[in-house]
Formats: structure tokens, C-alpha cells, sequence
């Protein structure tokens, strides 16, 4: 079900009482907006993880019987003897050393850590989660641990009560995170099955993982996955299975051990591209089985025939280009597409698709679609197919030179040619300017050219950029955490290329304290001697990524999420 639906079945005084505890400010907004805002913010990972995470058990075995239920709807009676049956055996299990205990000196510390942070006041807060997020991440333990670590007997007595599982599905539906559809089903919204995963650390269903681990090689591919979570590597190559899934390792970390050649082939041989660097090769083989995508059998050719585009690609472009990032995103995840990359890379695999315009702006809220005519200066009061079908006629009677006149256009929205050319041009100012520059000279005003330009480009003051040469990867964590001490809006990291991946690592476990900084990478090559934009990384979608997207199109936007509070900040 969907998140609007269900949202749409509450009554006033409880829509009310969720937009209250949910979305800032809601107390100053009119009623017609509570739905509209409660879905913006409820789509945002930073507050299902922040939701999930602050829950005890039995919080983890609930939502994934909800994630792998049909239509993710749950009948709680019928799910209470067997959610009590797994939290009895992972009970024993994580107790007795046989689950969540690969590494057990740092098991031991992290469920210290834990059990001490309930004690103190019952509940875990976002400063709290932060810093169980950085312990987990310095002692190598998988998100899904956290919660299993919790099943331990040092640390039952917090949460082992009758009412348990009543107590979880109550503080989740106070969260908007579950709804009860009708009295004794639970339901997920669909738009929120995938930040439950994630929140959770756990990919895929164990059919979808049995049916991937059946296809990789017991020897060279599952031995060398377990052997690197530090688990037992005997047995027959169903034993080996059983394990990774019975440990909940990450699918992605098992497909990532493979070789570049291997993973290529399975790639291959499931019909998907086999292009990109290989975290995208990963991504893209278990994001593959998560939908089943290896089960789907050949439908007719009436069913399987992409529909017609009414536009042409550069005015689908400008049009799409109007979107915010975030709508945009939610198309992309309705239609069960590829939505990471930069704005421009998004509205491409829109227009890849086999879906036409009307079929994919069918997707979006009335008030997305106000917002849209609005900004092209368009007036249609009529229904969401009226309103589309004054979009498109306002692009379709049009050549694409008018398109490019249009009010969007003007104020610097529209035209993906014309975004992509500025973007080169920043890029390419940047680099330039570095030639000049002793990266690792101690100087304080050696980047004072580079970050002025960068904020001319964003309209923003100078003061709130700072640039920093990373130099050794051991110390990249650290020498981030020396730029962040002014607080920036924006931290330009520079690096060499091929330490481009380990820099995100080092800027993704900043984040967790320091979530107001959106943070850029700019690469460089030495043969020859050029400056490349490698990524920029986010909380969550601001007017700033926005800027920074228009700015720099060739890079890759990730969105990372962040604790409530600084969420409310925004």
C-alpha cells in the first residue's frame, strides 16, 4: 500500500496528531498540507532509520516479516507465535556465542556500550545512535547486529516483557513508520520497504539470497565472502549458504569479495549491464534479485511494448530538469529504477525508461504537479490528468529554442545542455586554479582562489566553504575532522583518483556528526594533470545540492540521512 493511501485512511485528529509529532512547525500549517508534508518527511531515510533504530525487540524480527509479507501487510496474531519462536532462538543463539559473535572481544564492547545506554534513561537519542554508528563502523560490526546484540542475556531484562511486541508496533505506528490498515494487519508503505532494509542491513529475503548464493561458486566465491566476516569456511556448499544467510551478511559485501571478472559474468549471465565501477556492478546484481527480477518470466509483447515519449529528448530534459531532486527520486523509486547519480544521470534513465510522460508524472503528488506549473508560469485547476496534459502541451507546441526561453530556463533551471556545459565550466575553473596551488603546503590562503569561485558559483559567502588536500589515506577521517571544525556549509575535499572511494567512506562516517555539511570531491589524475568531480554527498536534499547538482552535473549525489534533530534544523 502506499504511503499517501494509508495516510489518507487516518482521520483528522490522528493526521493531525502524526504531523504534530512528526513534521516541524506542523502546528503553523493549514490542514490541507499535513498529508503532503507528513510524506515528504516520512520518505526521508535519516527518519525511518532514526525510528527503527531507537526500538528494542522485538523490533527487527516485526519488520522483517512485514518487509517479505505480501503487499508488506501482516496479520500481528498470526505472526506473534513465530516472532516469540525466532526471539526465543536468537535468544539462545547471540546468549551461547553462535550468532552475532564473530569477533567476541568486540561483540562484548558494543553490547556493553548498548545495554549501558538503555540503563541510563530507557530510550537511545540521536547522540546516542551516533555514537553506537562510529563504535560499530571502528569495530567492524554489521548494521544487523545491533539488533541482534540486543537479544544477549546481559541485556533482556531492559525490553523482555508480555508486551514487547505490542510496545514496538505501537512506538512505530506513533513514528508514521507502520499503520494499521485495518484492526490486527499491520501495513508497510511500500515507499518505505527499501529504507527498512537499509536501516535494518539486510538486502535481500533469505529466498532472494539463497537464489543469488545458488549461483556463485562454493570455492572461489562463498569460502573467500565468509572467511571475510571471520566465519567458519568448512562444509558443503549448502552449509556455506545457510551460514552467510543464518549471520545476515550483506549481500552486497558477499557479491563485492567476487572478483571485477566474476561479478561481470554473473551480471552477464542475469541479462544487466555490465558497465560502471564496481560498487555499481554490485548494487546493481542485488538490487536485481530484491525485485525478483531473476524470476520474471517473458511477458507478452503487448505487456513488455515501452510506450511512446510525446516530447523530444532535450525538451523531456528541460521539462524534468523543473524537479526538484527529491521528486525526482521518488519517480525513479515508484518505477523501480536506478535513482542514485547526479540530477542530469536521473532525468537519463527517466528517458530510458519504457514509460512515457504522462505514465511517469502520474506519479507525483497534485501539489508536486502546482509547484511544476507554477514555476513554468502555467494555470490549470483541473485534475492530476488535467494538469499533466497542460504540461506536456506547454513542451510539445514548442521547438526546443522556445523551451530553452522558458521562465525556468531563465532562472538557471531548465536546459540540460545548458547545465551541463556550466558544469564542465566549474570543473574545469576549479582545476585550473589548483594547477597553480602547493596542495601540501601549510599556507591558510593557498585555496583562497579556488573557494571563492565555488561559492561565486552557489551564491553563497565565502566563509562557509573550506578546501582540504587529504594527502595519506590512513589519515583522511582525521584531516576531515580538522575541516569540520569551522562547521562549513561546504567541505571541497581534494584527493588522487583512485583514492576517490576511500574518500567517501572517510566523508560518509563524518556525517554522523556533522550533518550540515554537504561535502564535494574533486579527484585528480597526474597523466595528465586533470581535476575531475568525483562526488557530492548530502544528509538529505537541500537547496544547496541543488546548486551544487546544477553546478557540477557529472557527479554522482549521495544522500546519507541524518538524526532528527538536525533534520528539523532544515
Amino acid at each position: 500500500m502506499r504511503l499517501s493511501d494509508l495516510l489518507t485512511g487516518l482521520d483528522r485528529d490522528k493526521l493531525h496528531e502524526l504531523a504534530l509529532r512528526v513534521v516541524p512547525g506542523a502546528q503553523d500549517l493549514e490542514p490541507s498540507s499535513w498529508a503532503y508534508n507528513l510524506e515528504f518527511v516520512l520518505g526521508q531515510y535519516g527518519w525511518v532509520e532514526q525510528a527503527i533504530l531507537t526500538r528494542r525487540p522485538p523490533v527487527a524480527s516485526l519488520l522483517l516479516r512485514l518487509v517479505d509479507a505480501e503487499n508488506h501487510v501482516l496479520e500481528v496474531d498470526g505472526a506473534r507465535a513465530e516472532i516469540a519462536d525466532e526471539v526465543e532462538t536468537w535468544c539462545q543463539q547471540v546468549t551461547s556465542g553462535d550468532l552475532a559473535n564473530r569477533i567476541p572481544d568486540r561483540s562484548r564492547i558494543y553490547r556493553r556500550m548498548l545495554d549501558s545506554a538503555w540503563r541510563n534513561d530507557s530510550v537511545l537519542d540521536s547522540s546516542e545512535i551516533r555514537l553506537l554508528r562510529l563504535l560499530r563502523e571502528e569495530l567492524g560490526l554489521l548494521r544487523i547486529e545491533h539488533f541482534l546484540l540486543a537479544h544477549h542475556a546481559s541485556i533482556q531484562p531492559c525490553w523482555r516483557t508480555k508486551t514487547s511486541l505490542d510496545e514496538v508496533i505501537q512506538a512505530l505506528v506513533d513514528q508514521g513508520i507502520v499503520y494499521l490498515a485495518e484492526p490486527g494487519r499491520l501495513a508497510l508503505p511500500d515507499e518505505l520497504v527499501h529504507h527498512v532494509r537499509r536501516a535494518l542491513g539486510v538486502s535481500l529475503s533469505n529466498g532472494a539470497a539463497q537464489r543469488l548464493l545458488q549461483r556463485l561458486d562454493s570455492g572461489s566465491h562463498l569460502k573467500p565472502a565468509l572467511d571475510d566476516h571471520e566465519l567458519p569456511t568448512s562444509g558443503s556448499k549448502q552449509d556455506r549458504i545457510d551460514r552467510l544467510i543464518q549471520h545476515f551478511v550483506p549481500m552486497t559485501r558477499v557479491v563485492d569479495t567476487m572478483h571485477i571478472h566474476d561479478a561481470r559474468e554473473l551480471a552477464r549471465s542475469l541479462g544487466l549491464p555490465i558497465k560502471g565501477a564496481k560498487e555499481e556492478l554490485v548494487n546493481r546484481i542485488v538490487e536485481h534479485f530484491a525485485v525478483c527480477g531473476d524470476l520474471a518470466i517473458e511477458q507478452d509483447e503487448e505487456a513488455t511494448a515501452p510506450e511512446a515519449k510525446s516530447l523530444s529528448e532535450a525538451g523531456f530534459a528541460q521539462m524534468f530538469d523543473s524537479l526538484k531532486g527529491h521528486q525526482l527520486q521518488q519517480l525513479l523509486l515508484a518505477f523501480q529504477l536506478r535513482h542514485s547519480g547526479s540530477k542530469q544521470a536521473r532525468i537519463s534513465t527517466l528517458w530510458d525508461s519504457p514509460y512515457s510522460e504522462s505514465t511517469l508524472l502520474s506519479k507525483l503528488k497534485n501539489p508536486d504537479l502546482d509547484d511544476l506549473l507554477t514555476k513554468l508560469d502555467l494555470v490549470c485547476r483541473g485534475s492530476k490528468a488535467d494538469k499533466i496534459d497542460t504540461l506536456l502541451g506547454a513542451f510539445r507546441s514548442t521547438d526546443e529554442a522556445a523551451v530553452c526561453e522558458s521562465p525556468a530556463s531563465e532562472r538557471g533551471e531548465g536546459g540540460a545542455s545548458r547545465v551541463e556545459g556550466q558544469g564542465q565550466g566549474v570543473a574545469a575553473e576549479l582545476g585550473e586554479l589548483l594547477l597553480g596551488v602547493e596542495l601540501s603546503s601549510t599556507s591558510p590562503t593557498r585555496f583562497d582562489k579556488v573557494r571563492k569561485n565555488l561559492a561565486d558559483r552557489l551564491g553563497i559567502d565565502p566563509s562557509v566553504v573550506a578546501v582540504k588536500w587529504l594527502g595519506d589515506p590512513k589519515n583522511h577521517r582525521n584531516r576531515i575532522g580538522e575541516a569540520l571544525r569551522s562547521t562549513p556549509a561546504v567541505l571541497l575535499l581534494l584527493a588522487p583518483r583512485e583514492e576517490g572511494d576511500e574518500v567517501l567512506a572517510a566523508a560518509r562516517s563524518r556525517m554522523a556528526v556533522s550533518a550540515n555539511t554537504h561535502f564535494v570531491t574533486l579527484l585528480n589524475s597526474d597523466d595528465p594533470p586533470i581535476w575531475t568531480c568525483g562526488g557530492i554527498m548530502s544528509a538529505v536534499e537541500t537547496a544547496l545540492v541543488e546548486e551544487l547538482g546544477r553546478a557540477l552535473p557529472e557527479a554522482e549525489i549521495e544522500l546519507v540521512g541524518f538524526p532528527r534533530e538536525v533534520e528539523q534544523e532544515h
